[in-house]
């Protein structure tokens, strides 16, 4: 859409802006940017300038980014702005259809990796026959990458990550440095050997790097004659625990698809044990499940041959449901106003939160062997991916206009106010007003220039309480089939708990069985799920109902009005892994709504509608903070000096000063070494505490305002 404003990232330019990726290389290949002496900052612009999305990385060739290639722009202010505060910065460049190439790395030999790409594609080409000249960069390791177009006309349903000892891709979801950029280790350069546009790949190098593969199917029914289950159907239950287990074994990595195929025949096999599957029907599944993740036929035959009858020494078979009252919210199906997800079928099941669930692997790892990585953000800094979370607040607070705005900047790609976002589809699980909602997105969409068409967000169009195991099979089904055509999505927003919540909220075996079945979404899709809920009766400060909730979330907001009456704040109560932001402040601003043609003339349509902005609020001072003793005032000096000192070393090493932090410990030592005993900061830490000063989490000071300890940034 030309002239759509849009936020730096991969989604930019739009359609109609920029130039096609080919147009791009073709204007590459002209630039005279690596023939002269030129720095970082000017030769990532003139790749922006080429139409080519860059982002800054280390001189280890990690990303500065908090999203990785994902938030690669072409945006000129954008990548001045990185490189004029990252000047030695190696140049990324994110590699699939977004640059419209992939890319064979091609490795030399060096020590502890002794695959020589080199001799490895000297094999591929003296059996398939030599590759064509095509765009060549010389890395700054002694290797090579080869460039070529991206297949966009061809069905690409998986990549291998290494074709041949030596020789890996780089293609959608990946990045490579390009030239000029400068290796931090070695300080060599890459740079460019041929110029030319990237070329068409040969088939059979395609075929390595892409192989095709036909993706499990349902279960082939067998005569009824051959099976076990009376009616020659597959129960439900079954059918969905093999299916999740077929859909493990497909999307296994190299590394650990043995492994899991062994577990998913010994599944199967427990199945087949019990008389609810055939076995004819389970080794079919399991040699296509095995095919689809790229297993040796032969290979996943022996596994399957040791799995399966292991499991069918230990029978399994479907477990007795309970029938259940139908609650409140499972209320007859109503005609939808505005945006609706594909119809959802009266009548399904499959496994049930609770109930035997599909079994998963327990394992043991050494601690040295578990994940060290950094949090990935859903909305950076502010709600981790895949997860579960909580904003919470009064009536008419805004809870709605904050998770519209929350929704529609995922589903958009757009930054929720300067935070940015990983771009997904959403899910609006909507429990009332849906024509509000309605008339929200659409105000949001006018004010961020965006036309509502061409956001994936989907609204349900009535509440069913998801701890109802059929309910909850019910709304998977529906996303399972929105997500066959729009992709899976990274955000269910339920709004409100009350409405999709059958049980008693207030107990904790209900609130249990709520938390179960939002774990089952959460696990199915990897996707983040945010509830909207109200204050507890008589405590504002927290989310209404069992306190068995709030445990299990990873994040937790409060929004609140403040003292002027106007302005909404939006304040993190609980972040489990990560640092708790700063506060958000936020006014709804009316916004002009177009009337659609099956509203013109209806005086009774809407004409305007709120939106939510970032308001320009200073929260008043704590009268607490007001009076400390001599004591308290030197402890906050010292916390204050110790901040200021990770803060200075955190920006020497290319990091940002927002991650300093500060021990329990480390402060203690401080106040002994300066004349406050332990016994004395003891009383001075509890009485900041009790000011609301401080807190302690995890062992680490939080500073309840900036202020009290002078770190307040301003950003330009």
């Amino acid at each position: 859409m030309s002239g759509q404003k849009k936020a730096p990232g991969l989604g930019e330019p739009r359609a109609g802006m920029g130039k096609p990726p080919a147009a791009a290389w073709e204007a590459m290949q002209n630039s005279q940017i690596f023939t002269k002496h030129q720095s970082p900052k000017e030769a990532a612009l003139a790749w922006a300038k080429a139409g080519l999305p860059v982002f800054p990385c280390k001189l280890d060739k990690s990303p500065f980014t908090s999203h990785s290639f994902k938030n690669a722009s072409r945006d000129l202010q954008q990548v001045e702005a990185w490189w004029t505060a990252k000047p030695y910065a190696m140049i990324g460049l994110p590699t699939g259809p977004v640059s419209g190439v992939w890319v064979l790395d091609i490795d030399a030999p060096k020590e502890g990796r002794p695959a020589d790409g080199r001799v490895s594609l000297a094999e591929l080409e003296a059996k398939h026959g030599p590759l064509p000249a095509t765009r060549t960069h010389a890395t700054a390791g002694g290797g090579l990458h080869l460039l070529f177009r991206y297949p966009t006309e061809r069905e690409i349903a998986r990549t291998v990550k290494q074709i041949a000892p030596g020789l890996d891709v780089k293609a959608a979801g990946g990045y490579v440095i390009v030239p000029p950029s400068v290796n931090g280790d070695e300080g060599k350069a890459y740079s460019v050997l041929d110029a030319s546009p990237p070329v068409d790949a040969p088939a059979w190098l395609l075929d390595l790097a892409f192989p095709p593969f036909t993706a499990p199917v349902p279960l082939d029914r067998v005569p009824a004659s051959q099976r076990r289950v009376q009616g020659g159907d597959l129960h439900p239950y079954v059918e969905a625990a093999v299916a999740g287990d077929l859909a493990e074994l497909s999307a296994a990595s190299e590394g650990t698809r043995n492994d899991t195929l062994n577990a998913v025949s010994f599944n199967l096999g427990k199945w087949v044990g019990g008389g609810e599957l055939s076995e004819a029907e389970a080794r079919d599944a399991l040699k296509r499940g095995a095919a689809a993740c790229g297993l040796d036929e032969r290979e996943a035959e022996k596994t399957i041959d040791s799995g399966l009858p292991a499991g069918m020494r230990e029978p399994r078979i479907v477990p007795e449901s309970k029938p259940r009252q139908e609650t409140k919210a499972a209320q007859p199906e109503r005609e939808c106003q505005g945006n609706q997800p594909p119809h959802i079928p009266a009548e399904s099941a499959a496994y049930q939160p609770g109930q035997d669930q599909p079994a998963r692997r327990f394992t043991l790892t050494h601690g040295a062997d578990l994940p060290d990585d950094p949090p990935q953000w859903l909305v950076e800094d502010f709600i981790v991916s895949n997860s579960l979370g909580m904003v919470f607040g009064e009536s008419e607070a805004g809870k709605s206009f904050v998770a519209i705005a929350l929704a529609c900047s995922v589903a958009s790609g757009d930054p929720f106010f300067n935070q940015m976002t990983a771009q997904s589809p959403v899910i609006y699980l909507a429990g009332e007003g849906n024509l509000g909602l309605k008339q929200r997105e659409r105000a949001w969409a006018i004010h961020h220039r965006h036309r509502v068409a061409d956001i994936p967000l989907y609204f349900s169009n009535m509440a069913v309480p998801l701890d109802d195991p059929h309910s909850l099979v019910m709304v998977q089904e529906a996303i399972d089939e929105m997500a066959e055509w729009a992709g899976t999505p990274k955000l269910i927003i339920i709004d409100t708990l009350a409405r999709f919540c059958g049980g008693d909220e207030n107990s904790t075996k209900d609130t249990s069985s709520f938390i179960a079945a939002l774990d089952t979404l959460r696990l199915r899709y990897q996707t983040t799920i945010l509830v909207i809920h109200h204050v507890g009766h008589g405590e504002k400060g927290r989310g209404r109902g069992s306190s068995a909730l709030r445990a299990a979330l990873d994040f937790e907001f409060c929004l609140s009005l403040t003292g002027d009456g106007n302005t909404r704040m939006l304040g993190a109560t609980k972040m489990k892994d990560a640092e708790r932001p700063a506060p958000m402040y936020f006014k709804l601003d009316p916004v002009e709504l177009e009337a659609t043609d099956g509203a013109a003339g209806n005086l009774d349509f809407p004409t305007t509608c709120p939106v939510l902005t970032l308001a320009d609020y200073d929260p008043p001072p704590r009268q607490t903070a007001a009076g400390k003793g001599r004591n308290q005032v030197k402890a906050m000096d010292i916390l204050r000096e110790l901040f200021e000192h990770h803060r200075a070393n955190l920006e020497a090493s290319g990091h940002s000063p927002a991650g300093a932090r500060v021990t329990v410990e480390e402060w203690h030592d401080e106040c002994a070494r300066r004349g406050i005993n332990k016994n004395r900061f003891r009383e001075v830490k509890n009485a900041l505490e009790s000011q609301g000063v401080v807190a302690v989490e995890n062992g680490y000071i939080l500073v309840s305002y900036e202020k009290q300890l002078g770190t307040e940034t301003t950003e330009t």
